[in-house]
């Protein structure tokens, strides 16, 4: 079963992408989303549906969690990646980091995940995710994310 979610059901008319949102046969949804590039010594947020556009704020990334659930299963993959430090890829609730994270080197690229970390969510949480990176030099592009939301 697949559903699409249009960004303006969450309250987020900046989204120009309709996202995708599959139902795993574990029972939960896993949400997939994905962004252009990453620049040097930035910090940015993303809608964590679809392909996000760069926020520079949190609030600007927040959408609503529909209901109670546990996050986990983080993937990440990046296609290209002259960084020449390391960019750290995390999930957010309410304006705060859940450890569900993949770090990614200067230089590294394809498939990385964390397995390990879970968060549980109420309906009404505030979801979002954040890339920091500490590198002066080089750019990384097309990162995309995955990750399960495991409704209870």
């Amino acid at each position: 079963m697949v559903l699409e979610i249009a960004g303006g059901l969450f309250g987020q008319d900046d989204v120009r992408e309709t996202a995708t949102v599959a139902t795993s046969q574990i029972g939960g949804n896993i949400i997939m989303g994905k962004t252009i590039s990453v620049s040097p010594l930035q910090t940015r947020y993303y809608i964590p549906f679809g392909e996000g556009t760069q926020e520079t704020t949190l609030t600007q990334a927040n959408i609503l969690i529909p209901s109670t659930g546990t996050l986990r299963n983080l993937r990440a993959n990046v296609a290209a990646n002259t960084l020449n430090n390391i960019t750290n890829v995390t999930i957010w609730v309410n304006n705060a980091t859940t450890g569900i994270t993949v770090q990614y080197g200067g230089g590294v690229t394809g498939a990385l995940s964390d397995l390990t970390n879970t968060f549980v969510v109420a309906a009404g949480d505030l979801l979002s995710i954040k890339s920091v990176t500490t590198a002066n030099g080089g750019a990384m592009s097309d990162l995309s994310w995955g990750f399960e939301l495991n409704t209870t």
